[in-house]
């Protein structure tokens, strides 16, 4: 509720956990359970849905560092992807 009485939520309300960061560039680097990737996002836009959800946080201390994304993988054998879509 605001101070008016007004309900403010987010239809689209997600969690995700910050990675990195770089503040020069103005990015945040975070893994996000929802579409299951890491993403790189614009900072602004992110801080801005923090604050509209309350600015509600966990932090979390890793002990070990944070594995790097798996390589793309290959087709697999006998099957074939091709660029102008005549397959």
């Amino acid at each position: 509720m605001s101070p008016e009485g007004k309900f403010i939520g987010t239809p689209e309300e997600n969690a995700a956990l910050i990675v990195g960061y770089n503040k020069p560039k103005g990015l945040v680097y975070v893994d996000n359970p929802g579409t299951g990737t890491l993403q790189k996002v614009p900072l602004t836009p992110l801080e801005q849905s923090w604050k509209q959800l309350g600015s509600q946080a966990i932090t979390v201390n890793a002990t070990v560092p944070v594995p790097k994304p798996p390589a793309k993988s290959k087709p697999a054998k006998g099957t074939h992807s091709s660029k102008s879509g005549k397959g």
